[in-house]
């Protein structure tokens, strides 16, 4: 399935208008994605059909983050979350592994409320591919990633690695680099 990320009413009824059918919603981008405003999340489920993954991260900048931030964001997540389809959220622990307690809390948000979790790109941060495994034990419906790599291109191989050992057991959803004149060939490439 096509996902376009986008920050704004706007963005949002141009893909529900070309046949769009999810969205990674964020605010400021320029920042690397931040947790949109509900009221945002509000206006697109009223003026549009998209399902919605909304974005819960605090600041720019790493996945690491401490106890008081975890907590501002848990409760952005439980706010939100009754809102959209899902969110979308990564931490790390400050060696860059997964920080697998505070990503099953937020699993747990998710499917305690019959949503889906994606962990987003800070998995391409930790930097293991075996990192998936841990995902898929911690429950999560799907994995944002550009291969462990700056963008898709330059991460096919593991993308391919990814979909074939592992996307029976969680969505591998391809990111960062994605364009309409190499989506075709990222798909024969990778199958995703």
């Amino acid at each position: 399935m096509l996902e376009v990320c986008c920050a704004s009413l706007k963005d949002a009824i141009i893909c529900n208008n070309n046949n769009v059918k999810r969205i990674e919603l964020n605010s400021s981008l320029e920042l690397g994605g931040l947790t949109p405003f509900i009221e945002v999340i509000e206006a697109i489920k009223n003026n549009t059909k998209l399902e919605i993954i909304a974005m819960i991260r605090i600041r720019p900048g790493n996945f690491v983050y401490d106890e008081y931030e975890i907590a501002i964001m848990k409760t952005q997540a439980n706010n939100i979350v009754k809102l959209c389809d899902g969110i979308a959220f990564g931490a790390l622990n400050s060696d860059f592994t997964i920080d697998e307690n505070t990503t099953k809390l937020f699993v747990d948000i998710c499917h305690n409320n019959g949503k889906k979790f994606v962990f987003h790109r800070a998995f391409d941060i930790a930097g293991n591919i075996k990192n998936i495994e841990i995902l898929i034990k911690l429950g999560v419906d799907r994995v944002l990633t550009s291969g462990l790599k700056a963008n898709v291109e330059l991460g096919m191989e593991n993308l391919k690695k990814l979909q074939k050992e592992y996307g029976n057991n969680i969505e591998i959803l391809a990111g960062g680099g994605v364009r309409p004149d190499n989506i075709a060939f990222i798909y024969k490439n990778t199958g995703i």
